[in-house]
C-alpha cells in the first residue's frame, strides 16, 4: 500500500555514483533509510521496481513485515517492500533487524541488491 504523491530524490550506487530516483515521502526514514547528500552525478534515473530482466538500473531493496503497531491499512504479517537509498543504510539493515517505519516496527525478513541491466 502506498501513500501520498511521488518526489524527486536521489540514489547512492553501490560504486558512489548519485542518481535521480521517485520515492513517495514516507520511503525517507530519518537514520534508518536516509536520502544521500549532494546533486545527482548521473542523468540515469533509479527504479523502484522492475524484474531481473528490465533494463535499467533497479534500486537495493530490503522487505520487512510489521511486527507491532501495524499502521491503519496494513495486513500484520504482510511483506512489504522498500528502496534502500544509500549503501550503508542496506548494510544497517540485516536480516531480524527493526526499524520504525509509519509509526509501527518492522523487523527486516529479507534483501534484494540493485542491479544493471
Amino acid at each position: 500500500m502506498s501513500a501520498g504523491p511521488f518526489q524527486l530524490s536521489r540514489y547512492e550506487r553501490d560504486n558512489a555514483d548519485i542518481h535521480p530516483i521517485r520515492v513517495q515521502p514516507e520511503t525517507i526514514i530519518g537514520g534508518t533509510n536516509p536520502a544521500p547528500g549532494g546533486a545527482p552525478t548521473s542523468d540515469i534515473s533509479a527504479r523502484v521496481s522492475g524484474g531481473r530482466r528490465t533494463l535499467g538500473l533497479t534500486a537495493r531493496k530490503v522487505r520487512f513485515v510489521f511486527t507491532a503497531g501495524a499502521p491503519t491499512g496494513y495486513r500484520p504479517g504482510s511483506v512489504l517492500t522498500l528502496p534502500v537509498l544509500t549503501p550503508a543504510a542496506y548494510a544497517a539493515l540485516t536480516r531480524g533487524s527493526t526499524f520504525t517505519y509509519l509509526g509501527g516496527t518492522a523487523t527486516v525478513v529479507g534483501k534484494s541488491p540493485e542491479y544493471v541491466n
